[in-house]
């Protein structure tokens, strides 16, 4: 999309559909899984500054605010380098509470010294962070942003439920009740291997602490004496229990928040029916325009995104306009689809020239136009599976999606990133099955920020008991 020729001043025509007008408090909040310190201990995939900060500039260009665990915060390492820069894209976004710090302690000093309790009570990850040289350079540091998360009060308690019999729950009765781990994409364990964990997983008992740790343990002592390098399938073990470490705080988190709460994560077979699944027409999203965000921003300048949060700012509107006028193509609500698309390509529009005008005295306007070309896009597609090619089966009806993709400086790779998915509808009376569902062309994503579906989390979460007191 290269036409940017849209009057500075002309604020696109409010959407042809009765979806609402979106606010920044409005917006759905999302649970930032894929900066879980415990997924890059087994893959490099998601270990590097860019991929970090493009999980965070994701929803500052996209989406609403972010949670982020406490342990993820002191246990990731680059989150942690972060934290010592005031004005990182974490730190700006911690202070303005646009990041959360989602946290068990009920004060700062509890939050401050979380690492040392949880290392006391066994926790590997922690132990190895408390007797590590930099604790002691690091720990002033916790106490501040725990001070600050506190007395800004963008510290956000755990869900009131019970954690561990919560994770315990979802992998005993869903993904452990699939007895053949190739079914979760699990494909160097076998059953026998697979069941063996499950034992072994529940005779530590889970409920009662730490139990994606002990899922952890279990696999490790498992395979350790049944493969000669158990690497591969550990992490692939791993992905199953990070899901559920992920989907059980979202499950927790939706029910208890008015607009629900997305969570970044992997996709996986396993808990695939608790997610949000919109419906909509074949061929409705034909044609939207693609949105392209510039590759290489300078991610340690946090304090150039503060606008994206302001809904008084021209791009802070442009933002929620833009975002109106997509959920209203994705809503279904109407079935005036070229007023739609007319809307979308203003607002789109909109918004990438209010971007320019707000980066361009720093970049250089020539460099932001080019750039518009290159990353972040915003694409239309068919569900893949990423390793077989076949089509998704989670859901009966032909699966659908839309997808950012976020182009790694570093790598140069580009990852398609799932933020709605869809059931199609076939409005004519030829129904193909089989046939290519979105002509924009096939997107393959292995990781998503999804939605649940309410009802699913009401019922998951009515026989959690409530959070223990510490």
């Amino acid at each position: 999309m290269t036409s940017r020729n849209v009057n500075p001043g002309r604020t696109p025509s409010s959407p042809a559909s009765n979806v609402e007008r979106l606010s920044l408090n409005s917006m759905q909040r999302t649970y930032t899984g894929l900066l879980d310190d415990v997924m890059i201990r087994y893959s490099d995939e998601y270990l590097s500054d860019d991929f970090f900060n493009k999980m965070i500039a994701k929803n500052i260009f996209f989406g609403g605010g972010l949670y982020i665990n406490d342990g993820y915060l002191v246990n990731h390492p680059i989150a942690r380098r972060y934290l010592y820069n005031d004005n990182s894209l974490l730190r700006r976004m911690l202070a303005t509470g646009f990041i959360r710090i989602l946290t068990r302690a009920s004060s700062s000093e509890s939050l401050s010294q979380m690492p040392i309790t949880m290392a006391r009570q066994g926790n590997e990850s922690f132990r190895q962070l408390v007797e590590s040289n930099e604790w002691d350079a690091f720990a002033p540091l916790l106490n501040r942003v725990a001070q600050s998360a506190f007395y800004n009060n963008t510290a956000r308690s755990w869900p009131n439920r019970n954690m561990s019999v919560g994770f315990t729950k979802l992998m005993r009765d869903r993904a452990f009740m699939e007895e053949e781990p190739r079914n979760l994409g699990i494909a160097n364990v076998n059953r026998d291997e697979w069941l063996r964990i499950r034992d072994d997983f529940l005779s530590r008992e889970p409920e009662s602490s730490g139990p994606r740790d002990k899922l952890e343990k279990a696999a490790l002592n498992i395979l350790r004496e049944t493969q000669s390098d158990p690497r591969v399938a550990i992490n692939e073990v791993m992905t199953v229990g990070n899901q559920a470490y992920h989907y059980n705080f979202g499950l927790a988190l939706t029910h208890e928040e008015n607009n629900g709460v997305a969570v970044d994560t992997t996709i996986g077979a396993a808990f695939d029916e608790l997610l949000q699944t919109r419906q909509i027409e074949r061929g409705q999203l034909d044609n939207i325009p693609l949105l392209r965000l510039p590759r290489d921003i300078p991610f340690d300048r946090g304090d150039l995104f503060l606008d994206f949060l302001d809904q008084s700012t021209q791009v802070g509107q442009a933002k929620l306009n833009y975002l109106t006028c997509l959920r209203s193509i994705i809503s279904g609500v109407s079935r005036d689809f070229d007023s739609l698309r007319s809307d979308l390509f203003e607002s789109t529009s909109e918004y990438i020239n209010r971007i320019i005008e707000l980066l361009a005295p720093t970049f250089g306007r020539f460099e932001l136009e080019r750039a518009f070309d290159e990353s972040f896009t915003l694409a239309v597609g068919s569900l893949r599976d990423q390793q077989t090619n076949d089509n998704v089966t989670a859901t009966a009806a032909p699966i659908a999606g839309l997808a950012i993709e976020i182009q790694e400086t570093v790598s140069q790779r580009g990852r398609q990133f799932l933020i709605e998915r869809f059931q199609l509808r076939d409005v004519s009376e030829e129904f193909d099955p089989d046939e290519t569902v979105i002509r924009l062309g096939d997107i393959r994503p292995q990781i998503a920020s999804l939605a649940f579906d309410e009802d699913e989390a009401a019922s998951f979460i009515e026989d959690i008991p409530p959070a223990p007191t510490f």
